[in-house]
């Protein structure tokens, strides 16, 4: 497999209250270890392996 293999999700998270931005807020695909963080903007780009179905898995402390 190539990285063209991946296609990458992009978003941004936020806190359902308040709107504000979760930084450091952990994301994983459920399965293999793959995983990214949101940055001071809760911003991310993880990559999700193609022809399967993927559960991502947010965690977040704070």
């Amino acid at each position: 497999m190539n990285f063209l293999d991946f296609p990458s999700k992009i978003g941004k998270l936020t806190d359902q209250g308040d709107e504000k931005t979760l930084i450091g807020l952990s994301i994983v695909i459920k399965g293999p270890i793959t995983g990214t963080n949101t940055d001071l903007n809760g911003q991310f780009i993880i990559n999700i392996p193609q022809g399967k179905s993927s559960t991502l898995v947010f965690n977040y402390i704070g």
